[in-house]
């Protein structure tokens, strides 16, 4: 897919704000099979490109990570941390890398309620 997607004329135009990877899953894990996630991504990136997606894509409802709660304290392990999406039908989809961050750490930087209230507003946001 991601080579599918680089050889695509603008598509980093295209996808101008979007984590292409999580895309790519989503896509993936929606349509089974590679080809019929190309599929339906290629014809995604031409809409993009014919309506010019990039233009109208703002900040996510809950403001970007750097207006949230705590997010200093937090963002060094942010890259580790749960992340929720959904799928097409809507069901939350969570990536949660289980034994990469490491815990120790983070609660020295920060209380179960900062981590709570940043987490919240990360939820919010995408659920958006």
């Amino acid at each position: 897919m991601r080579r599918r997607i680089d050889a695509f004329e603008n598509s980093a135009r295209a996808l101008e704000k979007e984590d292409v990877e999580l895309l790519c899953l989503r896509f993936l894990l929606g349509h089974k099979t590679v080809e019929n996630a190309w599929r339906v991504f290629e014809n995604t990136l031409k809409w993009r490109l014919e309506n010019r997606a990039w233009e109208i894509v703002g900040e996510e409802e809950g403001g970007s990570p750097e207006k949230w709660a705590h997010f200093e304290k937090i963002n060094p392990y942010r890259a580790l941390l749960p992340t929720t999406r959904f799928t097409i039908d809507g069901r939350p989809f969570i990536l949660d890398p289980i034994g990469k961050t490491i815990v120790e750490d983070l609660v020295q930087k920060c209380t179960v309620e900062e981590y709570a209230m940043f987490y919240r507003e990360q939820t919010i946001s995408n659920v958006g």
